[in-house]
């Protein structure tokens, strides 16, 4: 994730986690669901058996997640 699209600007200096990927993986974890990161990276590894309305249940609570944490950061 980044501060600038254009630019590529980090959110946050390596190797912190910006404050709002932070509150996103507690969340996420909340909901049922462990991302991870590594300063700004957002780490997503579901178990090789993971059924496909799983997955989708996940990758929708992201969506979700990353509308409420980047509101101001989403592309329109």
């Amino acid at each position: 994730l980044v501060a600038d699209r254009g630019t590529r600007a980090p959110l946050a200096d390596w190797p912190n986690t910006p404050p709002a990927l932070g509150a996103l993986v507690r969340d996420g974890l909340r909901a049922g669901v462990s991302f991870a990161t590594r300063g700004n990276l957002l780490l997503l590894a579901p178990p090789l058996v993971i059924s496909e309305p799983d997955l989708v249940e996940s990758l929708s609570l992201l969506d979700r997640l990353l509308a409420t944490h980047f509101a101001s950061r989403v592309a329109t």
